[in-house]
């Protein structure tokens, strides 16, 4: 079976990608999903690449990551009244057997740049939403 990239992820024989988090976040159940507050997505998209330890996390979403087996997760923005939020697309990310989440955003040779420019597009749009009080 094939494995994953670098960064330990190899003992996973498959990885959710950025484009099929959007895809699956619309059948998915509950079992490999994280609803996190703008918070923690924050901390997710700061430091694109980087593990970001459990601790770091809002105590509910550390929790729940706990209790999840190593692998792809779909963290998706959790709206105030419940659901997920359009203003972040759900995301592809990686429970590490360290304890960690890291988004790892792949692109084709040439658009090395595209996932710090994606990531910090989502961020303005929830800086904004967050000044317009929709968070």
């Amino acid at each position: 079976g094939g494995g994953g990239g670098g960064g330990g992820g190899g003992a996973f024989p498959y990885r959710l990608t950025k484009e099929g988090a959007v895809v699956l976040a619309r059948h998915a159940g509950d079992a490999r999903r994280l609803l996190m507050p703008v918070r923690d997505v924050k901390q997710l998209l700061r430091d694109l690449g980087a593990d970001v330890p459990l601790k770091a996390f809002t105590p509910a979403v550390a929790n729940a990551a706990r209790a999840m087996t190593p692998g792809s997760v779909l963290c998706e923005l959790k709206k105030v009244g419940g659901g997920s939020d359009d203003a972040c697309p759900p995301l592809a990310v990686e429970l590490t057997p360290e304890g960690t989440l890291r988004v790892e955003w792949r692109y084709r040779k040439g658009l090395e740049g595209a996932p710090k420019a994606a990531a910090a597009a989502i961020l303005r749009k929830l800086d904004a939403n967050s000044r317009d009080g929709g968070y």
